[in-house]
């Protein structure tokens, strides 16, 4: 009886010149998260991050941004909270952190309108720049 590993080796020159070993698949694999704060004055008050690989496949978004941490006394303070999902401001769809940097350069004094994604709701909140 031949182990697996013999066979393959018996198989190298009428495969394809290479050794093939399998290795066993575990389901229980960790993902390790870095968020990196793009250093800006945040006019909404709004921190974010990018959207993990994870919250992409969670949510099915593969564009937005995640507000990792809301400025206390800021226009978004109890209308955004943390790991809300950012899609659109003022309707203008949301890519990435450097995109909302842009978008939120740009803003106006006033309602300011935010499409966000909360435990799986789309929901619409005002906030008010001064």
């Amino acid at each position: 009886m031949q182990s697996n590993f013999e066979s393959t080796n018996n198989n190298f020159n009428s495969a394809n010149n290479s050794l093939t070993q399998t290795a066993p698949k575990y389901n229980a694999q960790k993902e390790y998260i870095v968020s990196y704060f793009y250093k800006f004055h945040s006019i909404t008050g709004i921190y974010p991050i990018d959207l993990s690989d994870l919250d992409k496949s969670r949510t099915g978004q593969l564009e937005g941004i995640k507000a990792k941490y809301i400025s206390k006394n800021s226009p978004s303070t109890d209308v955004v909270l943390e790991d809300d999902i950012i899609l659109k401001i003022d309707n203008i769809v949301v890519r990435d952190v450097s995109n909302f940097v842009d978008i939120s350069n740009y803003l106006k004094h006033g309602k300011v309108e935010l499409e966000i994604l909360r435990k799986g709701q789309k929901l619409v909140k005002e906030i008010l720049l001064k």
